[in-house]
């Protein structure tokens, strides 16, 4: 109940940030669309943000760390070796941030969280279809049960039915969608079992090398097991504070 009551008031306050944003402040029609998207539905679509030869030279840059071990890379794969992941590539590389249009995805995640944000690093993946993914994430779940999380993942590749598309369920970042569900308020994680049991529509998103997923992480998502073929995808993360940014110093990059 206590749990109910926090979110109810958290909710209430984010709402009129919300409404402050979109009717009183100085938004662009693009990052209008984008912001209404978010606050809607959880999830907004953005096609071909960088060209071709930007993507190829992104794409080099993750198989070059991955293959070159002399370099010292921390790499995390999963225990079915198809997802390979390089927490703060762009430590290691800046081209990571300087050919993604890094300022104006910044600028939308802090219009829509209504707060500054400073701490982040870009997540540089490779997965490849082997027998018995899961697909990346580990599964069905939500990056926060109680606060809003804003993420941008950027395809490399073409990404399919088959190859690994983003899933999310629309609304679901929402709170009363949440108090709806039978399943603990605190709960993050769930079984596929669990999420067909809620006959909730999912948005499957298939798009191009180039394009652009901007989503709140608090609702469900996952990325889907791959049939065949392979991902290749930069994820932005953002923190409002350091203590949410500690949770993965483990996986970043080493200082020399």
């Amino acid at each position: 109940m206590i749990n109910y009551i926090k979110e109810f008031i958290i909710f209430s306050i984010y709402k009129l940030n919300s409404f402050r944003t979109l009717f009183f402040s100085k938004v662009s029609p693009e990052n209008e669309k984008c912001l209404k998207g978010l606050y809607d539905n959880g999830i907004f679509h953005l096609p071909s943000q960088i060209e071709p030869t930007k993507v190829t030279e992104l794409k080099s840059c993750i198989d070059d760390l991955l293959e070159n071990q002399s370099q010292n890379v921390n790499i995390w794969n999963d225990p079915e070796g198809a997802d390979s992941r390089i927490y703060g590539a762009n430590q290691l590389n800046t081209k990571f941030k300087e050919l993604i249009p890094f300022n104006f995805i910044k600028n939308i995640g802090e219009l829509y969280l209504q707060t500054s944000l400073e701490e982040y690093f870009i997540l540089a993946a490779k997965i490849s279809y082997k027998e018995g993914n899961i697909g990346s994430g580990g599964g069905w779940h939500r990056d926060s049960a109680h606060s809003h999380q804003f993420k941008s993942i950027m395809y490399l590749s073409d990404v399919n039915e088959k190859s690994g598309p983003f899933q999310y369920i629309p609304k679901s970042h929402k709170t009363f969608f949440k108090i709806k569900l039978p399943f603990n308020l605190s709960k993050t994680r769930f079984s596929v079992e669990e999420i067909n049991s809620l006959n909730e529509s999912i948005l499957e998103c298939t798009a191009k090398a180039g394009d652009i997923i901007l989503t709140d992480t608090k609702g469900l998502h996952r990325g889907k097991p791959l049939d065949s073929g392979f991902r290749y995808a930069l994820t932005v993360y953002f923190f409002t504070n350091k203590k949410q940014k500690k949770n993965f110093e483990t996986l970043l990059q080493k200082k020399n």
